[in-house]
Formats: C-alpha cells, sequence, structure tokens
C-alpha cells in the first residue's frame, strides 16, 4: 500500500482502475457506536497510515506481547497458529505485486 506503483500495477492485474485509487482522504464520523468502535482507526485517519507493514517486524517480541495482551494460554495459541500459517505466509509473500514486475510477477 505504500508504493503507488505496486498499487497501480495490482489494479491493473485485478481489473481495476489505478485512477480511482484514494491515497488521502477526510476524516469520517460515524453515528452507530459498534460500527464506530470496528472503523475506528480507517475513520480517523485521512491516508495510507505508514508503519502498519511487516517491515522490519521481530515476530518473538509480538508473541511476548501478546502473552502480555491476552495472557499466556491465548498469547501461545496465538503464536502456535502464526508459527503454523508461516509457510503460507512466506509462499505468497514470493508472489506478492511489487512496481519492479520482477517478483511475484505473472
Amino acid at each position: 500500500m505504500k508504493d503507488p506503483a505496486a498499487v497501480r500495477r495490482l489494479c491493473l492485474q485485478t481489473g481495476l482502475d489505478p485512477e480511482t485509487v484514494q491515497y488521502e482522504w477526510e476524516e469520517r464520523k460515524v453515528d452507530d457506536p459498534l460500527i464506530a468502535r470496528f472503523l475506528s482507526t480507517l475513520n480517523a485517519s485521512t491516508g495510507i497510515l505508514p508503519g502498519l507493514t511487516a517491515e522490519g517486524l521481530d515476530i518473538e517480541a509480538e508473541k511476548k506481547k501478546w502473552v502480555d495482551e491476552f495472557g499466556k494460554e491465548a498469547g501461545e495459541a496465538l503464536a502456535r497458529r502464526v508459527d503454523e500459517s508461516m509457510a503460507d505466509y512466506e509462499y505468497l509473500w514470493e508472489r506478492r505485486t511489487t512496481s519492479g514486475g520482477k517478483v511475484g510477477a505473472k
């Protein structure tokens, strides 16, 4: 999402109009409290938020945070699911859409 050329390429690959992609927008207010909570990050933003990618993520540090946040049982269960899914993640990562067309190009 942080590379407009990759987003444009993805749009073309999927048949979407790259000219209609929005990178900035106005903050939105929602009256329904349940919907407002669910969409709080998106509605409070005015564009793509930097720093929400997996780039530089230390998964072992994240696992410790999950135990602190969700408790030992749930945090460790989440860590196991992440470990079990890592091969799928790596498979998809190798085939991702990039701006250069080298990685994931088909």
